[in-house]
Parts: structure tokens; sequence; C-alpha cells
């Protein structure tokens, strides 16, 4: 019947966005690193569902540039070249500081409050617990930037960054997985929250500059 066609599309469809979903979830947490070869029955297996939608699954990341088929070899996940850290975080910090100028009077001392607190925990944590997964770290710090350009008063920027931020996302918990001293990072995002709170743009663009700057280079020394 034709109706039976029709759900056993849905279906097809369903499971495909579900195995695009956890492929690129797995890729945008590190787990599935650069150079990684995908194997489609593996990961068809690990789902629970047949090869079909894992293939439709890889198609769509392979148009979104995130993974890559070597003829006679398999499917990879892309490389990722310094050149491509270097130019994502130049527009980065270039949005984020046009988004702060702005973000600044918006942001409320509420927000600050409580983002304060959890790096504040987060550094008491890590110095009692040796095995503090990074993983925390970095979503506290994407909510701290990612409430910078949401709170803004630029669409373009909002924009622009929607179009980038899953990049900047995986980079971000790749220099995360990268950190020998995460005490380092907390204490510069303290530090901008403090600015941040006093409305003090001068300070606030120079702070914020100098951690994207930090950032990065933890990401090349370590890649």
């Amino acid at each position: 019947m034709e109706s039976d066609k029709i759900i056993q599309s849905n279906r097809r469809y369903n499971l495909a966005q579900l195995a695009y979903r956890e492929i690129k979830d797995l890729i945008l947490q590190n787990k599935l690193k650069s150079g990684d070869l995908l194997s489609e029955s593996l990961i068809a297996k690990e789902l629970g569902m047949s090869r079909t939608p894992v293939r439709e699954a890889l198609r769509v990341l392979g148009q979104e540039d995130l993974i890559e088929v070597l003829n006679g070899i398999g499917v990879y996940v892309k490389d990722i070249s310094i050149n491509d850290m270097v130019d994502i975080f130049e527009v980065r910090k270039a949005l984020e500081v046009i988004a702060i100028k702005s973000a600044i009077y918006e942001i409320t001392e509420e927000e600050i409050i409580e983002l304060e607190d959890k790096f504040i925990q987060f550094k008491q944590k890590q110095s009692t617990e040796q095995n503090t997964e990074p993983e925390g770290l970095s979503q506290i710090d994407w909510k701290l930037h990612d409430m910078i350009v949401k709170r803004c008063n630029n669409s373009y920027v909002k924009n622009i960054m929607e179009d980038i931020h899953f990049n900047i996302q995986r980079y971000l918990n790749m220099s995360f997985n990268a950190l020998n001293n995460p005490e380092q990072s907390v204490d510069q995002h303290l530090e901008l929250l403090k600015s941040i709170k006093a409305r003090n743009i001068d300070d606030t663009v120079i702070i914020l500059e100098n951690h994207i700057d930090w950032s990065l280079d933890c990401l090349i020394r370590n890649y």
C-alpha cells in the first residue's frame, strides 16, 4: 500500500537523522578525531540500524565538509589544518569583540554571578579530583561566549556565528582536551566576567582578545 511506502520512507529518514546527529556529536566532542576511519557496518551495529541510513548520514556529513571519502581506502573524519584553526579563531575574535560592545550592557548581574559560581565550583572540584573531565569546563566556557553573542544587538554577528558555531565549539572541545592546566582558563574567564560586571568595555575587549588568542595557542601547541 502507498501508506506503507510512506511509513517506510519516513522511518528511513528518521533513522538517517538519528545517525547524522549521533556521528556529528561524536565529531563535536572529539570522540571521533580528524583522520579516524568510519565504518558503516560498525556504526550501524552500534546504533542498531541497517547501513542504509548510516550511509545517508555520512553523505550529508560529507556535504558539510566534516568527512571525506578516499577511493579505495574508506571514509574518514576530515583533517583539520592549523590554517583552518587560525582562520576561524580570527573570525571568532572579531565577531565576539563586536558583540561584547553591546552585550556588556545586556548581560545581567544574576547571569554573571551564576557563571562565576560555575567556574569557581569547577576550579574547586579540579583541585580535589585529579580526573575531572574537561568537558564540564568546555560547556561552561561555551555558555559564556554564546551568551555574549546572543545578548548583542548585531543580527549579522549572530547569523555568522550561527553558521560557524559547530566548528568553533569543536575546536573549543579540542583545546580543552589539550589543556594541561584548566585553572588558567578558569581564571581568565573569571577575569572576563569581573570586567563585564564592571561594564568596562575597553578592559573587557582586551581580556576577551587575549583569552581567545591564548585558546588558539593552546590548540595549536597540542595539535
